[in-house]
């Protein structure tokens, strides 16, 4: 939810638009909501509580969001008796927590990273790997000193 609140005063026969990018998110024109203005992109991921829009809450509230949705958003209110309208801009940072499978090791061991929400990568299962290579490392020493006593 994108917050926006303004004074009560004057609401009834106010517009407010949400932009972002010279794209408008949301067209609201004294008590309802116009398609005609919102950019494609925002279709049917809008709502602005009608309950609360006489109280002057304008908060937005976006759904299915998306990367590509992260920027900077103006919740622009322009009351009736006002001559320049009220501007609140708001930063929306959509940071999504995924699983992105990797290639599958050659061992058939998974090699899945994912992605918390800040972003830092997590192996799982990297310490198969480990232990794989650290026993084939032991094969190999041991081998290497039978070989050794026996040319003796």
């Amino acid at each position: 939810m994108l917050p926006c609140n303004t004074s009560r005063a004057g609401m009834q026969g106010s517009t407010v638009y949400w932009q972002s990018r010279n794209r408008v998110v949301l067209y609201w024109k004294k008590g309802t909501e116009s398609l005609q203005y919102q950019h494609v992109r925002y279709r049917n991921r809008t709502h602005i509580d009608s309950s609360e829009f006489l109280m002057g809450n304008l908060s937005l509230t976006l759904g299915k969001l998306r990367l590509e949705d992260t920027g900077d958003y103006e919740c622009i209110v322009r009351k009736e008796q006002d001559i320049t309208p009220d501007k609140y801009t708001i930063t929306l940072i959509v940071n999504i927590s995924a699983v992105v499978p990797r290639i599958p090791s050659p061992m058939g061991l998974d090699n899945i990273t994912k992605t918390n929400g800040t972003g830092t990568e997590m192996r799982e299962r990297h310490h198969y790997f480990l232990i794989l290579f650290a026993i084939i490392i032991g094969i190999l020493l041991i081998n290497f000193l039978i070989w050794r006593l026996r040319r003796r």
